[in-house]
């Protein structure tokens, strides 16, 4: 990581982060909690998220030679700080597991059914490899060519949907309680921010100085916010709240000029994108950790190995997968989220 990284391509992998809780289960218990005000609480979160972003830069900024792992080290001492890296270490990887299974699940249930898990799995996992032994230069260099496809895919997405879009079902407004409102404005902030903790793993000074951060998170937000006004005011809250991936069902709707049909597996392929590049952040994140343990590299692909088991038989059904994920998932952005805060007083102090 000698090279200096271009701030634009690192910048981008904010987009794919932020996004990844969203995905199949963060807007089913948004909407599932606040209705109608979904898309108000959305507005509500991001304003809030602003100011936990700001702690994550205000954390990225100090001590710029340093990679997170070397700054909890020295924020928190050698023995709180070793504690504290370990377990950040096991919710990376706890993380990474999970997306292996998630991914296996959906790419079976929405491309190959017919394709062992193990096949799919394997075929996801040696480019990630790839990546990694190539380095994060060339891997911020690949996010942003991910990141202009994305863009056109999610461009044509919008303009297909709007016909399916009915004013009616955005009514009525208020249909929830306040709590559930507040629940709902947690759940965004939680799962739009703690994933982009990731990107403190490298340290400032290997990237160069033009900053592209606040650009690529307010992007990031529109992206949702647009997908979420979209799911509602084509299904109704009723309807999207029960159903798993309501991105891909939205995408399945889109047809151009009345003959161009079933193009969801071309236009969902940003959902791949996203996991792809969350994965290979928390490989990179285990990876930067071993290096700076000096821990033997060789362990990393034995950890690649154990997940790749353990995630084939990680969940024994889909619903219970996404049952655990919904319940645990806030105990750990809880935690993430709580180490943002309170790493940005010990600097500040």
């Amino acid at each position: 990581m000698n090279q200096k990284i271009n701030n634009k391509c690192f910048s981008c992998i904010i987009f794919f982060l932020s996004e990844y809780m969203f995905l199949g289960t963060g807007f089913n218990q948004i909407l599932t909690e606040s209705k109608n005000n979904s898309l108000i609480c959305l507005i509500i979160g991001f304003i809030v998220s602003i100011i936990l972003f700001k702690f994550i830069i205000n954390i990225f900024n100090y001590e710029s030679n340093l990679n997170i792992i070397e700054k909890v080290d020295k924020i928190y001492g050698k023995v709180f700080g070793k504690i504290i890296n370990y377990i950040l270490l096991i919710t990376i990887l706890f993380l990474f597991i999970y997306t292996l299974w998630n991914t296996q699940i959906y790419i079976q249930n929405k491309y190959l059914d017919k394709t062992p898990n193990y096949v799919i799995l394997i075929l996801f996992l040696l480019p990630i490899i790839y990546v990694i032994n190539k380095g994060f230069n060339t891997f911020t260099k690949l996010s942003l060519m991910i990141f202009i496809i994305s863009l056109i895919e999610i461009f044509l997405v919008f303009i297909g949907i709007i016909p399916y879009i009915e004013i009616d079902n955005y009514k009525p407004l208020f249909n929830s309680s306040f709590i559930c409102s507040i629940k709902s404005i947690y759940y965004f902030v939680s799962f739009f921010i703690s994933p982009i903790y990731l990107i403190l793993l490298l340290p400032k000074s290997n990237i160069d100085k033009k900053d592209h951060f606040n650009f690529f998170y307010v992007l990031s937000f529109l992206n949702i916010f647009l997908l979420a006004a979209s799911i509602i005011g084509t299904f109704s809250v009723e309807l999207s709240s029960i159903l798993n991936y309501p991105e891909f069902v939205l995408v399945k709707k889109i047809n151009y000029f009345n003959f161009i049909q079933h193009i969801e597996n071309i236009l969902s392929t940003q959902w791949l994108y996203t996991m792809f590049i969350f994965a290979t952040m928390c490989l990179f994140y285990i990876k930067t950790f071993f290096e700076n343990k000096k821990i033997n590299i060789k362990l990393l692909y034995f950890l690649i190995f154990i997940s790749f088991i353990i995630s084939l038989n990680l969940f024994t059904n889909t619903t219970l997968g996404y049952n655990f994920i919904h319940t645990y998932y806030h105990i750990i952005s809880f935690f993430i989220l709580m180490f943002i805060i309170i790493t940005n007083i010990l600097i500040k102090n």
